[in-house]
């Protein structure tokens, strides 16, 4: 019998549902699955790699979440995890053995104390949004499953949504609001209902995860084949602003170094070349006509970035 399973969850704003694909490694608790129907999405879950693969394969699915419990990651897992993560497409991370992960530098944070027991969790003073909305102040756990109950996180160039009560971080945005990585194990959560509401609060506080990794985020596609005229479309930006291309040879991890997005994460490796600053129009649009050479067909990657929020667009290959 196939390890793959769909969950269809009605939503109360069907325009909202996204779809979902989950790998997880153990079956304590469903935390995310309850998350996903709390938020009206769509999920399918599989504890085979194979099955993860060929459905990752197919394409679009809005958030890729891992869950892993009981081992490191498989390889094929962490591929996908690192191909996420570097062309900012909204991934969840979360790994009782991020310490000692390779993927740290494109998650996009660096670890500190290793939790041998669950700690309660609560908001982080410094948050740039709220996903406590409608959950307890306090996150209780219920549970010691686990020898290793997580990490205290450090998020480079990102932000922390969720400490652990002794002030570490346990839930960092990264990666312009795409990736999201847990410091704690969701397992050790289930069953905490401190608001008597009928659901477990840690996926009321996962379920508000999602919302922010699908909040809205530039779009950057092309008209016409290279080399030629080709009309570069964005949408998606904040209305009668500005937005920034630019551009480099690999896909990557760098840092815009300078100006009001200064810092701000770019799946771009070295140095990102500025091509340009242009004005949006009323509806957060702007068309660009450019010539392209045969020189840089298939050789250059450009991301969009819009100057009032600093969201970053997934990268385009001319």
């Amino acid at each position: 019998m196939s390890s793959l399973f769909l969950l269809l969850l009605t939503s109360a704003m069907p325009a909202s549902a996204a779809d979902l694909l989950m790998y997880k490694d153990h079956s304590e608790g469903v935390a995310f699955e309850d998350a996903a129907a709390l938020a009206g999405h769509d999920i399918v879950v599989t504890d085979d790699v194979a099955d993860f693969q060929r459905e990752y394969g197919r394409g679009g699915f809005d958030v890729v979440i891992v869950d892993t419990y009981l081992d490191y990651p498989p390889i094929g897992i962490d591929d996908v995890v690192l191909d996420r993560a570097r062309t900012h497409e909204p991934v969840v991370y979360s790994n009782w053995a991020l310490d000692t992960s390779l993927l740290q530098d494109s998650l996009g944070v660096t670890t500190g104390a290793d939790l041998t027991t669950p700690l309660d969790l609560t908001r982080s003073a410094g948050a740039t949004h709220d996903i406590f909305e409608g959950v307890p102040d306090l996150v209780t756990w219920t549970y010691d499953q686990y020898t290793d109950d997580g990490d205290a996180l450090t998020p480079l160039g990102g932000w922390l949504a969720v400490q652990h009560d002794t002030g570490t971080g346990a839930l960092a945005f990264t990666n312009g609001d795409t990736t999201a990585v847990l410091g704690f194990m969701p397992g050790n959560f289930i069953g905490s209902d401190n608001d008597a509401d009928g659901h477990n609060d840690v996926s009321e506080l996962l379920a508000n995860m999602f919302d922010v990794l699908l909040a809205g985020r530039p779009t950057l596609s092309v008209d016409g084949a290279c080399p030629s005229l080709v009309t570069l479309r964005l949408s998606g930006l904040t209305p009668t602003s500005k937005v920034a291309l630019v551009s480099g040879a690999e896909l990557g991890f760098s840092t815009i170094p300078t100006g009001s997005c200064a810092g701000t994460p770019l799946p771009i490796e070295g140095d990102p070349a500025l091509l340009g600053v242009f004005d949006t129009d009323s509806m957060g649009g702007v068309e660009i006509e450019s010539v392209v050479t045969r020189e840089v067909c298939g050789q250059v990657r450009t991301v969009a970035v819009d100057l009032a929020t600093c969201k970053t667009s997934a990268p385009l290959q001319l």
